[in-house]
């Protein structure tokens, strides 16, 4: 991850009350979910130590959390300087609004169904959401994706290749 965090000020909000997000759909798929563990048994241990880091996947981004056309689930994200990591896990989803800021890196995991949307429609999403770093992680070599693993960072308002 090459970005750091520029924090604005944060929406405190009480997450206790807060409704989680229904789960995403997800078309069945063993090998990317596989593949998906993998990054969350690096991640979670390296950032252990920091309570203010999210190491998450899977639930909704969204800007709003009534916003039910949101429908983007990133395999994997990490979000630096949020207040409560577990809360967020526990909405089933980071919702930009409540938190502040986009997560800080976006990873997504490339599969036969989702492959060409992860370097199109969500590359562009992922740009008007403000996330910093998009990446792109293909075990096959390059099926799915351009590449093996590919990344984009926001400069200026677009992603430049990292």
């Amino acid at each position: 991850m090459t970005t750091r965090s520029k924090l604005k000020q944060r929406q405190r909000v009480d997450h206790s009350h807060v409704e989680p997000l229904p789960d995403p759909h997800r078309e069945p798929d063993m090998n990317r979910r596989r593949r998906i563990r993998a990054f969350d048994g690096i991640l979670v241990p390296y950032f252990a130590g920091r309570g203010d880091v999210l190491v998450s996947g899977e639930g909704y981004l969204r800007h709003d959390a009534s916003n039910d056309s949101e429908q983007l689930a990133p395999d994997c994200m990490v979000a630096f300087g949020v207040d409560n990591p577990d809360a967020i896990e526990a909405r089933n989803g980071y919702v930009i609004g409540e938190v502040g800021k986009p997560p800080d890196l976006v990873l997504e995991v490339g599969s036969s169904s989702k492959g060409r949307q992860d370097y199109t429609v969500k590359r562009e999403a992922y740009l008007g959401y403000g996330v910093p770093e998009y990446w792109r992680f293909d075990h096959t070599g390059g099926r799915y994706h351009v590449s093996a693993l590919a990344g984009d960072v926001l400069v200026d308002g677009e992603y430049q290749p990292a």
